[in-house]
């Protein structure tokens, strides 16, 4: 969301609203809208939400975009300018009569949402039988990292409709990794699978940040961060102490166990796994991954969220490795096990797979994408914890990672990238 002023979303209690034309913020820029509220008991402060894109509401009004002459509906809910945090926190706050009936959209209530329904701050996590009556909603999205995957997380995010905060430790990283989604965007309009407008959208619904606390306070926190265990659950930490209201945290791990990132947390019903596939944007898997304390109202919002972001979600439990790392792993380490003995090269070893087994894209190829340093400390971790030696590194791996040579990020790793 852009910057904008209290005095523009607030009004005084004491006024009155009929018909009138107020500024609302975009997520760059200030619509002129005319509002058509023919109930003058919501008195009290409020904003409008008129968003490109369809949020889940709770309570409507009809709205006008004198832009584009076409009504849409428009969250009607007290406004906190300092935060993003989803607009339903501030229902409870509106003043309304007994007989006020708001103009609702069937289409636009999603996620099980009634128009009628409590706001979803009311809701608990570490609930999960049939008495809740509403599930939580997500409507606001965090990303901890602008790497090889939170870039992706946060652009299929985006693209959807959500608004999403993107967090780095520092600016370069951070503009690397909205360079990244800028060229994704750029090459989906080049192959024409988007459109300019598409590209603006979705550039227009993240907002960047160096502050951890600016990115607590979203309904959905996904962690993309190194695969380090320690590290992922002092970010959990970080947030619980910053969060202003229910949240889930999901983790992208593609190994670390879902339980233990959330020992010690305050509500470890409320973390869970989405292990997303690079790239992103382009592949459709994601594997949901359940630990030991997480609830099934947890796994339900986040297989919603995830196939409204056009993925196709698989639900496995909190094992090492999971389903695809596992057998994806134990391929990759065979093809380097290969390339070492001599019995072919990096390309033929891909080729065979990609041919012979309808692979979209060989093991070693793969390796470099993803990372031969994150192969490594995935294989370690499997090996520790599975004791098999199927996951035992080959020298080859070791001795590419200490040299530098980490893939494409590197330009050099099984294949020359400068040359593709």
């Amino acid at each position: 969301m852009g910057e904008h002023t209290q005095d523009s979303m607030l009004r005084p209690e004491s006024e009155r609203f009929n018909n009138l034309s107020i500024e609302v913020v975009t997520s760059l820029e200030l619509d002129s809208i005319d509002i058509q509220d023919r109930h003058p008991e919501v008195a009290r402060y409020f904003g409008v939400f008129c968003f490109g894109f369809d949020p889940s509401p709770l309570l409507l009004a009809s709205v006008t975009c004198m832009g584009c002459c076409i009504t849409k509906p428009a969250l009607v809910v007290e406004f906190d300018p300092t935060s993003m945090r989803s607009a339903s926190f501030g229902v409870s706050q509106l003043i309304t009569s007994p007989e006020t009936q708001f103009e609702t959209d069937p289409d636009l209530v999603t996620d099980g949402v009634r128009s009628s329904g409590p706001s979803h701050s009311e809701s608990n996590l570490s609930k999960s039988d049939s008495n809740s009556e509403a599930p939580f909603v997500v409507e606001t999205i965090s990303v901890l990292g602008a790497g090889t995957m939170g870039h992706g997380i946060a652009q299929v995010a985006a693209a959807v409709g959500y608004p999403v905060f993107l967090c780095e430790i520092n600016k370069e990283l951070l503009a690397r990794g909205i360079q990244s989604i800028d060229r994704n965007l750029v090459k989906g309009i080049q192959r024409g699978k988007l459109t300019e407008e598409d590209r603006d959208l979705t550039l227009q619904r993240i907002r960047g940040t160096t502050h951890l606390s600016d990115a607590a306070n979203a309904d959905l926190i996904i962690e993309a961060a190194p695969e380090v265990l320690e590290l992922k659950q002092g970010i959990l930490r970080d947030i619980e102490g910053s969060a202003r209201g229910p949240f889930i945290f999901a983790t992208n791990t593609s190994s670390l166990s879902i339980t233990e990132i959330a020992r010690g947390a305050k509500n470890p019903a409320g973390v869970v796994g989405m292990h997303f596939f690079n790239p992103v944007h382009l592949m459709r898997l994601i594997e949901i991954v359940v630990g030991s304390a997480t609830s099934e109202e947890t796994v339900q919002t986040v297989l919603r969220v995830a196939r409204k972001m056009k993925k196709e979600p698989i639900t496995v439990k909190d094992v090492p490795g999971f389903a695809s790392s596992r057998l994806g792993i134990a391929l990759g380490l065979e093809a380097m096990r290969m390339v070492e003995q001599g019995v072919a090269s990096p390309k033929d070893i891909d080729t065979a797979m990609e041919l012979g087994y309808n692979h979209p894209m060989g093991p070693l190829r793969l390796t470099d994408v993803v990372g031969l340093d994150v192969r490594l400390h995935i294989a370690d971790y499997l090996y520790e914890t599975l004791g098999t030696a199927t996951f035992s590194a080959p020298e080859i791996l070791r001795r590419m990672v200490s040299e530098g040579k980490l893939g494409k990020k590197t330009g050099e790793g099984f294949y020359q990238w400068s040359d593709i």
